[in-house]
């Protein structure tokens, strides 16, 4: 096994990440590297920079050119500075201002350390799509920054929601309404909300062939996925007999379902310090804990004017920043 540890930096040219969050990414010169039996290590001096080690198979070292570029020929582990870890593809390179592209074809592996104050004890595990091209960061919760772009002309880089979208669509939680199109205002169906739950899971959909529910038919491309969040008690039918796949979400509901989530994985939900939404009122009873309790660890902030509008209809672009929230969450 071989360990390259690197320190990126000596120089650093500030990028914008446009979206809601913001952020900039660290890039750097060139990078020195010793050896010392099967431990490679490269360091720079100069002000902190992100910092990352990759371990790679004994028999298939890392090759690191002239210009500092860096590439996997057995692929590896990288383990950023928080503790997240990347299980990259053969052929994977690191540039020498510590860009990480994925090749085409060839998916990846992160595992979240497990946030303490998520109780999230075994970690947990999202894929990263073929071809994606990311940056680290050690100011974000994951360690790392999504940089590469995404085929939809409707989602748009000044768009607030740009980020949300491109980290949902990496990690392999959405998929566009057609190949070129995600439809970030479109409302989001029940179905729709629950395959993602499915796909944040990894759900095995071989063993659901069919649902309790008589609107859920066998074969859909949500049937498996209803039929095991009903199973593991996150969602509830309209009544013991229907759904409803495609009636529209509420922004109430898809934060009711993702509590039930957090509560069937386990994850600790501190009682919420938030100051109340303004419309606190309107929001139904049994969502009002869900709510509250979402509010106060940051995966709902509202909008403007301290509104939550409880029975507005959610937008996909909504759940996408939900759901990226929520993983970086858990990161911390």
């Amino acid at each position: 096994m071989t360990t390259l540890t690197s320190l990126i930096g000596c120089s650093r040219r500030e990028t914008s990440v446009p979206g809601a969050s913001g952020g900039s990414t660290g890039n750097t010169g060139n990078t020195s590297t010793s050896n010392t039996g099967n431990t490679s290590t490269g360091t720079v001096t100069g002000s902190l920079k992100p910092t990352y080690t990759v371990i790679t198979p004994k028999d298939k070292p890392a090759v690191t050119d002239k210009n500092g570029n860096t590439t996997l020929p057995g692929g590896g582990e990288i383990a950023t500075k928080g503790g997240t870890k990347i299980k990259v593809p053969e052929g994977t390179t690191i540039d020498s201002k510590g860009k990480v592209t994925l090749p085409a074809g060839k998916s990846a592996e992160v595992t979240l350390h497990g946030g303490a104050s998520a109780g999230l004890d075994k970690g947990m595990s999202l894929n990263i799509h073929e071809g994606t091209e990311f940056v680290f960061d050690d100011d974000t919760p994951l360690g790392f920054l999504v940089v590469s772009g995404n085929p939809f002309r409707d989602v748009n880089m000044d768009d607030w929601f740009y980020s949300y979208v491109n980290s949902a669509y990496t990690y392999g939680l959405f998929n566009g309404t057609t190949s070129t199109t995600f439809s970030p205002g479109t409302s989001m169906t029940r179905a729709m909300y629950v395959q993602v739950l499915a796909n944040l899971e990894n759900v095995n959909r071989s063993g659901y062939t069919n649902s309790r529910f008589s609107d859920v038919t066998d074969g859909q491309w949500y049937t498996a996925a209803v039929e095991w969040a009903a199973e593991s008690g996150i969602v509830n039918g309209i009544n013991a007999d229907l759904f409803e796949p495609n009636s529209p979400m509420t922004r109430e509901q898809m934060l009711v379902m993702l509590y039930n989530y957090m509560k069937y994985k386990g994850y600790e939900i501190p009682e919420s310090q938030s100051k109340s939404f303004a419309d606190e009122s309107q929001i139904s009873s049994w969502a009002l804990k869900a709510v509250q309790a979402q509010q106060g660890i940051g995966i709902v902030s509202g909008k403007p004017g301290n509104f939550f509008a409880p029975q507005a209809t959610a937008t996909r672009a909504e759940v996408a920043a939900i759901f990226i929230k929520f993983i970086e969450y858990l990161a911390k």
